[in-house]
């Protein structure tokens, strides 16, 4: 027979279970936590209730202070002080304690506070909290530099957690500079979105198709950031929209045609040697990998062709004394192998001043059929990178290193693709002055 107390029991067992159900991507967050942990994408993705349910579980069982905080913050309704009061509802903790400024726990002292982070620069509170465990960033993308250059120094404790959780606003939004700047080994990049969540209710899902429908349609473009979590700023001198290079991304077509493989090469320690394949005009596959050795670098590129010398291959050697390395995988009998210098002429000097400004605006006159793979920071580096006009009217792509004043990393990702899509007007090593 079921008893009523038997009832609440099984209702108390839920409830503790519903504690820990969140979208897979924020396990790693709730499982392990880096010093930095970015979680970033559209609406609908789960990331401010699943944050407030990890804060909540690591607070529940440790002492741990926890800044919840944000740029601008007016009152306590401008925080996440009524999520979390929910979550502790519906979660049904009995040990936390909510005022009208600040939630504390019961037995093991545990506390969150809020504040907001505008104008720091002059006020200076925030400094004041070099003792937080967790620092929460909510709606990140509105946070200054200089909020940034103040707060990261005050998280300061040993074993520190700060989450920032955000939809991107502009591709050179402060925090995601931030995200971009820190190494993989030292953060935790979870971006989310809608079909990343199974516990959508059914009006969030009607909400969605409602969207997507309408975007495809042509009648708005909300669909790319609300939904996906794509950035809606960009200069005019870019030269990638947002909508054509996620068009490339969704589109499928057949793996039909000569494979090709582009390759950029890493020449210092923050950049990445990136390996990207296609068929055809579809890419297939990719690999990263940080500096390498000549002669490991050789292995990982006879294994990611699958030692086939039928294969054309473009690499970048620019700065690499040389040119070895196609040097050596022609005498292997990889005859279609190219070394290419993006300081080069142009195929068409009257268009552009050099190679890798040809290959953005060659890439561009393809972007509406081919098909590439949803790669996040490939997307970020086409659509941030910008081009200007010389004197001679030719279109000039922005340098590396002022792409890189601008906040961005090294643009790999991008390099590498247009390494392999670009159609070269003879098969041979040519070396030129960068």
């Amino acid at each position: 027979m079921v008893t009523l107390q038997s009832k609440k029991e099984l209702l108390k067992a839920l409830t503790i279970k519903e504690r820990f159900i969140m979208p897979d991507k924020m396990k790693v967050l709730f499982n392990n936590p880096k010093h930095f942990n970015f979680v970033w994408g559209g609406r609908w993705g789960g990331k401010s209730i699943s944050i407030g349910k990890i804060a909540l579980n690591w607070s529940n069982g440790n002492k741990l202070r926890n800044l919840c905080t944000r740029e601008i913050q007016n009152s306590i309704k401008d925080s996440v002080h009524a999520d979390l009061s929910n979550l502790i509802y519906n979660l049904d903790y009995d040990n936390y304690n909510i005022t009208n400024n600040d939630i504390t726990h019961k037995i093991n002292g545990s506390e969150f506070v809020f504040r907001g982070l505008y104008q720091q620069d002059k006020k200076q509170t925030i400094k004041s909290f070099s003792d937080i465990d967790v620092c929460w960033i909510e709606e990140a993308q509105n946070v200054s530099k200089g909020s940034l250059d103040i707060l990261i120094p005050t998280i300061r404790k040993t074993g520190s957690i700060i989450i920032f959780s955000y939809n991107l606003l502009f591709p050179d939004d402060p925090v995601e500079l931030l995200r971009q700047s820190i190494s993989d080994d030292e953060k935790n990049d979870i971006n989310i979105n809608c079909f990343d969540n199974p516990y959508l209710s059914k009006e969030a899902l009607k909400d969605i198709a409602r969207l997507k429908d309408q975007y495809e349609r042509g009648e708005n473009q909300d669909y790319l950031h609300v939904v996906l979590g794509q950035p809606v700023g960009f200069s005019e001198f870019t030269v990638f929209r947002l909508q054509e290079v996620q068009d490339a991304i969704e589109r499928k077509i057949k793996d039909e045609g000569q494979i090709v493989v582009g390759i950029d090469i890493a020449r210092m320690g923050g950049d990445k040697t990136i390996f990207i394949k296609r068929k055809g005009l579809k890419m297939i596959d990719y690999k990263m990998y940080p500096v390498m050795k000549g002669d490991i670098l050789l292995k990982e590129i006879i294994t990611f062709v699958n030692n086939d010398t039928s294969i054309k291959i473009n690499i970048d050697e620019t700065g690499i004394a040389g040119g070895y390395i196609a040097d050596w995988l022609n005498s292997k009998g990889f005859k279609k192998t190219t070394s290419i210098n993006f300081g080069k002429s142009a195929k068409y000097p009257d268009k552009y001043n050099n190679a890798i400004s040809e290959m953005w605006f060659e890439f561009k006159s393809k972007i509406n059929d081919v098909e590439i793979m949803n790669i996040p920071e490939l997307k970020s580096q086409l659509i941030t990178r910008e081009y200007k006009y010389d004197a001679k009217e030719r279109k000039c792509i922005e340098p590396k290193d002022s792409y890189k004043k601008r906040g961005y990393k090294s643009p790999d990702f991008a390099d590498a693709l247009l390494l392999c899509y670009y159609e070269n007007m003879e098969n041979k090593n040519v070396y030129f002055n960068y």
